[in-house]
């Protein structure tokens, strides 16, 4: 029986947000960096997601990329992510 509740998963890549102005410890992670969607265009997709009864929205062509890569090649996913944190570890 249907209680009224809409759950969506809204899978985001890098977003415009002062989030990472109020990072209290910690350095900016790396894959957030680079051009960002605007808090505008993810909102937006993220409410025409909800209005066409969507289970989920992935915003933006990078984070498409990554789920897509993601989701066909985990090992190379892993691997490429480890080395970028390697890499901006040693800087």
């Amino acid at each position: 029986a249907s209680l009224g509740i809409d759950v969506n998963l809204a899978i985001l890549g890098p977003t415009e947000s002062e989030f990472w102005n109020n990072l209290v410890a910690g350095e900016r992670a790396s894959w957030s960096q680079g051009r960002s969607l605007p808090a505008k265009t993810t909102a937006a997709a993220i409410i025409a997601a909800l209005e066409r009864g969507s289970p989920a929205v992935i915003p933006g062509w990078r984070a498409k990329t990554y789920v897509l890569l993601s989701r066909f090649f985990p090992v190379l996913i892993d691997f490429f992510v480890r080395w970028k944190r390697r890499l901006s570890r040693q800087s």
